[in-house]
């Protein structure tokens, strides 16, 4: 950018005309620290609660917050939002944040990802109809609740559609509704999320229960920012700052806190 300065200097009794030119160039900045940016939330106990009076919390709320607080950044959130119009508005720039998001190529070209977690447990919730899953053979014919737009485990992702079918739904929530009447065979679903369901729906008891099967492989979950955001300018320190906080443990201490203090959402 060039700003021109125009003076008058006076000079034995007459006056010059100085045109003084001066370039600045500006390096493009981290956003104020006083902005606010948006996270798109799915009402998704325990990592992701929505309020009655509209406020926010869960495992993944707190963490973000504190993540965003070290930055000296602000979250607002959007209402309770099904996961894959979360993720539509994230690509669209439309929202700036998630958490909660496993790993993929598409994922990285669309978003920064910065990691926070690798301990998920997936597990299966049959119908009491279904014989135990011990083996991922034992998928085999099944009809599979999934929560569109997630990621499972990569066996899972990537097994062949004649294996098992799957069958899509807007929420957890609803998968179990749907595993309760009959209507899928099992539903797939982060150990923790499943119980809690549950625990909230002593009714589903008497049609539903977890299976034996368990994976447990250190299954990577990340904050996403959405490239199109107009805080990526800042992703380069968001990175530094989220490699600190998961190599200090501070991620995994945050979450272990929420827990501790939140026990009827676990």
């Amino acid at each position: 950018m060039i700003i021109f300065y125009h003076f008058e200097v006076p000079v034995l009794k007459s006056c010059l005309t100085f045109v003084v030119i001066t370039a600045f160039c500006f390096p493009l900045a981290a956003k104020d620290a006083t902005s606010t940016l948006t996270m798109c939330i799915d009402h998704y106990p325990p990592l992701q609660v929505v309020l009655p009076n509209g406020a926010a919390t869960g495992a993944n709320v707190e963490v973000t917050r504190q993540f965003m607080q070290h930055l000296g950044y602000k979250l607002d959130f959007t209402a309770d939002t099904p996961f894959k119009r979360c993720l539509q508005l994230l690509k669209e720039g439309e929202v700036d944040l998630m958490a909660g998001l496993l790993d993929s190529e598409q994922r990285q070209q669309d978003y920064h990802m910065f990691l926070y977690d690798d301990h998920t447990v997936k597990a299966f919730f049959i119908n009491n109809n279904v014989d135990d899953i011990t083996h991922f053979s034992d998928l085999a014919g099944l009809n599979i609740g999934v929560v569109q737009g997630t990621r499972q485990f990569e066996q899972f992702d990537e097994a062949d559609s004649t294996f098992f079918t799957r069958t899509y739904t807007d929420s957890l929530p609803i998968a179990f509704e749907m595993l309760a009447k009959g209507e899928v065979d099992a539903v797939v679903s982060t150990d923790y999320y499943g119980k809690n369901i549950l625990a909230r729906h002593p009714e589903y008891r008497e049609t539903i229960r977890q299976s034996s099967y368990k994976v447990i492989d250190g299954t990577k979950v990340y904050i996403a920012l959405s490239r199109q955001s107009e805080y990526a300018v800042d992703a380069s320190r968001m990175n530094q700052k989220a490699i600190e906080m998961f190599l200090s443990g501070e991620f995994e201490t945050l979450t272990i806190e929420f827990q501790k203090n939140h026990h009827g959402l676990y």
